[in-house]
């Protein structure tokens, strides 16, 4: 048996997951789940060096440090969200209306200067923009 799941949103992961739950009733076969939200993990304390403007294309990631103190993200615009970020610059999202974690994505550091200059989201590297 082989399935094939391609997603296009921040949903995919929970998705994903409750596919494999009915699969796995279904077939009796244990279906691997997807990444799961670090939730043992150090969180990162908050710094502005991952704040700012990433873009893809015409797609703008907007990092804040939001009203929690927290991290937050929006996307072209959108209510922004919760990010819990670890120390290795990976984050989980919170999805505002569930208060669920969802694996989100990480930052990324320039190899030359150690600088925050890119994040990755479901698989979309956006680098930051020097106009801010």
């Amino acid at each position: 048996m082989v399935v094939g799941f391609t997603a296009n949103a921040g949903g995919g992961t929970e998705l994903w997951n409750e596919l494999t739950d009915v699969l796995g009733e279904v077939t009796g076969v244990r279906v691997p789940a997807g990444p799961t939200p670090r939730r043992l993990a150090t969180p990162m304390p908050v710094t502005s060096q991952c704040t700012g403007i990433y873009l893809n294309g015409d797609i703008e990631y907007q990092v804040t440090i939001g009203d929690g103190g927290g991290l937050a993200l929006s996307v072209d615009g959108d209510l922004p969200a919760p990010l819990v970020c670890h120390e290795d610059l990976t984050c989980d999202l919170v999805d505002p209306s569930s208060g669920r974690r969802i694996p989100g994505g990480r930052f990324v550091r320039d190899p030359r200067t150690g600088a925050v200059d890119r994040i990755q989201l479901s698989g979309r590297m956006a680098r930051k923009s020097a106009l801010v």
